[in-house]
């Protein structure tokens, strides 16, 4: 694991959906939309190998959680969570 692994992980997974929000956010307003933010199961558990990731997913659960409780806009956000053994 390099600084750039890290940075490309957090920068899918955290960044680009965190700026996603922020631009939609105006048009989201008008038109009574939501934010869906897709996360991992890892990103509440453990696992070998996979700590950057499940650390960036857990990341935007709780990105997304701010969204709802800062309450600065009247939109529904939520976290769907990804589990590929379910």
């Amino acid at each position: 694991m390099n600084e750039k692994s890290i940075n490309d992980i957090f920068a899918v997974n955290v960044t680009g959906p965190t700026m996603l929000a922020a631009a939609a956010i105006p048009f989201l307003e008008e038109t009574k939309g939501s934010i869906i933010n897709l996360s991992s199961t890892y990103g509440s558990k453990a696992a070998a190998g996979l700590s950057l990731y499940g650390a960036s997913k857990a990341a935007v659960v709780l990105s997304t959680k701010a969204v709802q409780e800062l309450d600065q806009h009247s939109l529904e956000s939520r976290s769907i969570f990804y589990d590929k053994n379910k």
